[in-house]
């Protein structure tokens, strides 16, 4: 799909087709307030995916509906909607990949929602996503509930509020898992600078090799500003002096060899993965020297 903007409000009905667009930051799908900008609710497998887009003006069950369905997230940025970012209930095992939820509003969650119940698997797995400067009235950034069982890889929830009103669910702005029989996990991830409160669990929440404010429980977890770029103006890659870079889990993939030797567990410059949706490009190639007093012909 070319650059552009489309008002329109997608409904994949069951079919397992993939729409691709030009780009995130020039090809947008404007849902015009009148529901979910782009909804999955037949049964999508894979299969089904959507790519490349700006997904802006959604109403409604978040601005990308997954209700028993499972497809394929990549490349979006999902921004301005208030209905929050994304909704994912009932049976799920979407891949979301590669995308920023920001600047969303919502009287439920700001960034993300998910929901199950006790017969249904719901497993969304998140990975190298940002989810940042959300607001909602129940939570800021993710509410996860009901016997779900999303997982965070190298997430970046930052800058997400929640009203300080005593609600129901507390005052969570980052994170909250809520009802004792859901699971959370969340791996080489950066969970700072949310308010009132960053991360909350009155279920399960597995964190490790993961910087949150606070503290947290877990392998590999420390409590350090990660010392962003430039925060106030969305820039989450990480400084050069972070204590972020080279923190991540150093054998991700379970198979009993580190990153030192297995290409799986780095970051696409060869070293050590970092925490955070962005890695830090570490040089890794041979020193040169340069004189200044050698001959100007040479």
């Amino acid at each position: 799909v070319a650059a552009g903007t489309y008002v329109e409000n997608i409904n994949f009905n069951g079919k397992n087709i993939a729409v691709i667009g030009e780009d995130r930051e020039t090809t947008i799908i404007d849902g015009n307030q009148n529901g979910p900008v782009v909804s999955f609710e037949n049964s999508e497998s894979s299969a089904a995916s959507i790519s490349g887009f700006k997904i802006v003006n959604g109403s409604g069950n978040g601005a990308i509906n997954i209700t028993d369905a499972s497809p394929t997230l990549n490349d979006l940025l999902i921004t301005n909607n208030n209905t929050g970012g994304l909704y994912l209930s009932l049976n799920t095992t979407s891949a979301i990949n590669n995308v920023i939820i920001r600047n969303n509003t919502s009287g439920g969650a700001g960034g993300v929602y998910v929901t199950s119940n006790n017969s249904t698997n719901t497993s969304p797995v998140f990975t190298n996503v940002e989810i940042s400067n959300n607001s909602g009235g129940l939570t800021g950034g993710a509410h996860l509930r009901d016997w779900s069982n999303a997982k965070f890889i190298n997430a970046t929830i930052h800058g997400n509020t929640t009203p300080a009103d005593d609600g129901t669910y507390g005052d969570i702005g980052g994170v909250l898992v809520w009802y004792g029989a859901t699971t959370a996990t969340f791996v080489n991830s950066i969970i700072y600078g949310n308010t009132p409160t960053n991360i909350y669990s009155h279920g399960t929440a597995n964190v490790t090799y993961s910087d949150v404010q606070g503290g947290w429980t877990g392998t590999g977890n420390i409590d350090s500003d990660p010392l962003f770029v430039n925060a106030s103006g969305d820039d989450y890659h990480l400084r050069s002096i972070s204590p972020c870079i080279d923190a991540a889990h150093p054998d991700l993939d379970g198979d009993g060899n580190t990153w030192e030797s297995d290409v799986d567990d780095q970051d696409p410059d060869g070293t050590r993965m970092d925490m955070g949706a962005y890695y830090y490009p570490q040089y890794n190639g041979p020193e040169w020297y340069v004189s200044t007093d050698g001959s100007d012909t040479d």
